[in-house]
């Protein structure tokens, strides 16, 4: 009878052999590859990943060392070999069938290495490797338009297909294929977003309904509000690596917000252990000139230490009349391996804008004889002294530990501050039609005010076994602080304009402004625990129960606090394809008062969803159809019997208010080699507890496509793209003149309209490319807003972008 020890050696030799049989196996079957040109070590482990290949590799022997780009329809060895091309660097596959790096050997050595191997010799020394757990929800470098996992719905890193939500992650690829430079630009790319935008420094941005005002960092929740924005539309899109959106409530991790859903902001990684970097220059229309540069490096000869910076500087002028964007970026992070299961973060971020001729909401929408005016796009009603100016800076740490059950633990820490300086006049008076004269004073005001916050979120999560299944959880806890100081001052004196307003010019002079008084301090702060399991009911079948308990506090003026449960289940029918359905709900506190001058309790939100997802094996691809139905309770309605104790203020009680119902249909990926899409449709309506519609400025109905094909005949150097966008028509309540000359509530509206947009891309080495986007290429007019003060905006007209791109 065999010993123990020569048992568990040929079982060890067995496995050993099925492994290389199932890695031989893989390696002979032709997948699509698309991966650009990075630094090695990036490029095999991506290879290898994608391709569920075992590698083993010595960081010390590839660190430093370029791959050339890899694509086309490749097994998985050949494009590992592809990749070392160059190099001085060969691939060997052992006598256990694992694929190893090595330098270049005559056949001799080569013939004697795979004997030694062979012999069993070096089996219980073979390390394999492949992408990082941390690393799999990583977009930047893998040339996806969908990403292998998040947890930005339930803390639990999940793939899409495994999540009962409906998820959206912009990547790094798509954000440099549209061309999008900041976070207003790339959710306009999304799923279902509907934008009002207020002026030019300012929208808001709404999923189902309903407006977002929860914005994560890193997974670490902060909010703010869209009328005191104070730069974060113009969040520079340079430092992201991916953008994720949740829609729907999002309670769990949120905590206090609106149930229309939240967006989460991946800050990019400084994880090369080789000098890398990337150069950028853009020109476009209106004289958009702009640079980036981005350089990662290790600091020091080990690579356990790594830092990244990135900057940014852009001036432009815009389709308006005087109007000019200035915005500079900076952004530092630094990682350190403390130990092998041991990961810091730092790092910090700034961002200056300092915009010209900013206009205050729009021009006027009627004449005052009714009939509607129709500006040409360029005009700017502002005075040239209008400026929106916001300061942006962010800090950040983290700390990572893998313990040794596979359990993991991270705490993150956001601290930020935003700060405005706003000297404005609004644009008003009745024009008459024809000569186009006003008669009218402009209302100006002086705004200044800045957000400060900071946000702690701890957690663990990791795996164990119940009742012989493995199941997953994760617990955390987080705070967060935030003031908020408004300080306004009113003019006290401003010279009328009374001639023609085809004769414009912005030189109104600035107001004499009256004393300051503060408008608004506030400081508000969150306390939160929350939870969830993953549990294993059957292979197929997987359900995810959690909660969250928040306590919300307003300068000692209100608290209360709230339970947010969260349940979905997931069943997975085999082939990629499973069905989910999922319940949570989020609360926003409110500001309105009862009969007995008590707060009102916080506006709950209560989202249901159910749906269907596909992805396909290497999770390339990922589609999804969902229904969903959001309700909110004890939203405030005036109480037109009471009035506060004090006589002063009406009172308000409690009510159902807003009903949304609808479907999204979504999907985003590779649909064949070499051709990346993204599609989503989404349709609802919303209604108040009569069947009253509500929101009616948001389109019910919007789609939206963006697609690109890498040309085969030109040796895949280009890639061509477009996309179009479509939003259903929208309507809204505004004073203005009717025929009679009276001024009454009339409607305001703006059709339904699609616009189209092109992009083409050549790449001249791995290295270098020059790509044009073609923005509103059929010049499409449209309103992105149209009863803001009496006021309507235009979107942007027909635009050209070119931009230079150099990696190193």
């Amino acid at each position: 009878m065999p010993s123990k020890s020569s048992f568990r050696l040929h079982l060890l030799a067995s496995a050993c052999l099925l492994a290389s049989l199932v890695a031989q196996a893989a390696s002979g079957v032709p997948q699509s590859y698309d991966v650009p040109a990075q630094p090695l070590s990036a490029s095999l482990l991506r290879i290898a990943d994608e391709g569920a290949t075992p590698l083993s590799l010595d960081a010390d022997l590839v660190r430093g060392l370029p791959a050339p780009a890899v694509r086309g329809q490749l097994t998985p060895e050949a494009a590992l070999r592809q990749a070392l091309a160059g190099t001085g660097l060969d691939l060997h596959r052992t006598g256990s069938g694992i694929l190893t790096v090595r330098k270049a050997q005559p056949p001799a050595a080569d013939a004697a290495g795979g004997a030694a191997t062979a012999a069993g010799l070096t089996l219980a020394t073979v390390t394999v490797k492949a992408a990082p757990e941390s690393e799999r929800a990583t977009t930047e470098g893998t040339g996806r338009y969908t990403a292998r996992a998040t947890s930005a719905a339930t803390g639990l890193l999940l793939a899409p297909r495994e999540t009962p939500q409906s998820i959206e992650v912009v990547t790094r690829q798509r954000i440099e294929d549209q061309a999008v430079r900041s976070l207003s630009e790339v959710l306009r790319t999304t799923t279902g977003v509907a934008e009002s935008s207020y002026d030019s420094e300012r929208s808001s941005f709404s999923y189902r309904g309903f407006n977002v005002d929860n914005y994560l960092y890193d997974g670490v929740a902060t909010t703010f509000s869209s009328p005191y924005a104070a730069g974060e539309n113009e969040l520079d899109a340079a430092i992201y690596d991916r953008i994720e959106i949740i829609r729907g409530a999002t309670g769990l991790l949120t905590g206090a917000g609106n149930p229309g859903g939240s967006v989460n902001l991946v800050r990019k990684r400084a994880t090369s252990k080789q000098l890398t970097g990337e150069v950028s220059v853009s020109a476009g229309s209106w004289d958009n000139y702009r640079s980036d540069v981005d350089v990662s490096a290790p600091l020091n000869a080990e690579g356990s230490v790594r830092g990244r910076l990135v900057a940014a500087g852009q001036r432009a002028h815009t389709f308006q009349d005087r109007q000019e964007k200035n915005k500079s970026l900076l952004f530092g992070t630094v990682e350190a391996d403390l130990t092998p299961a041991t990961l810091l973060r730092v790092g910090a971020d700034y961002q200056a804008n300092r915009p010209k001729g900013s206009s205050w909401g729009g021009v006027p929408i009627w004449f005052t004889n009714g009939e509607v005016i129709h500006w040409d796009r360029s005009t700017n009603l502002a005075p040239s002294w209008n400026h929106w100016s916001t300061t942006t800076k962010t800090g950040f740490v983290s700390l990572e530990h893998a313990l040794d059950n596979g359990w993991k633990t991270h705490v993150g820490y956001t601290y930020s501050k935003q700060s405005y300086d706003a000297q404005l006049a609004m644009a008003l008076g009745k024009v008459a039609p024809g000569s186009y004269n006003v008669d009218g004073q402009p209302y100006s005001f002086w705004y200044r005010g800045q957000r400060e916050q900071d946000a702690i979120d701890a957690k663990a999560e990791g795996g164990f076994e119940l009742f012989g299944r493995q199941h997953e959880a994760v617990f955390g806890g987080s705070v967060s602080r935030q003031e908020q100081l408004i300080i306004g001052a009113p003019s006290v004196q401003i010279q009328r304009y009374t001639g023609s307003l085809l004769d414009w010019n912005g030189s109104l002079p600035m107001p004499a402004w009256g004393e300051t008084y503060v408008e608004s301090d506030m400081a508000t702060r969150q306390n939160g625990l929350y939870g969830a399991l993953r549990l294993s009911l059957a292979d197929p079948l997987k359900l995810i129960v959690g909660a969250r308990y928040s306590r919300w506090e307003r300068k000692e003026l209100d608290k209360f606090t709230h339970v947010s449960p969260y349940a979905g289940a997931v069943y997975d029918f085999g082939n990629g394809l499973s069905a989910y359905a999922s319940y949570t709900d989020i609360f926003q506190p409110q500001d309105a008062l009862d009969r007995n001058g008590r707060y009102l309790d916080p506006v709950i939100g209560k989202s249901r969803e159910v749906g269907v997802k596909a992805a396909s094996a290497d999770n390339r691809l990922n589609a999804s159809f969902s229904v969903f139905n959001i309700l909110q309770n004890n939203l405030a309605q005036a109480d037109t019997e009471a009035m506060t104790p004090d006589g002063l203020t009406q009172a308000y009680y409690g009510a159902k208010g807003a009903n949304s119902k609808g479907f999204e249909f979504e999907v985003s990926g590779e649909l064949l080699p070499g051709w990346n899409a993204k599609m989503g449709y989404t349709h609802y309506n919303i209604r108040d507890q009569e069947g009253k519609d509500l929101s009616t400025t948001l389109p019910r109905s919007i789609f939206d496509l963006f697609t690109t094909y890498r040309v085969a005949a030109t040796g895949g150097k280009l890639v061509v793209g477009g996309g179009l966008r479509y939003q259903g028509d929208i309507w809204g309540l505004a004073w203005g003149a009717d025929s009679t000359g009276s001024v009454v509530q009339r409607r305001s509206a703006q059709a339904s309209y699609t616009l189209v947009n092109l992009m083409a891309r050549y790449e001249f080495t791995p290295q270098t490319s020059l790509q044009v986007n073609l923005n509103n290429a059929f010049d499409r007019s449209y309103l992105t807003q149209l009863n803001f003060y009496q006021t309507k905006s235009y979107g942007t007209p027909r635009n050209l972008l070119l931009t230079l791109v150099h990696r190193y």
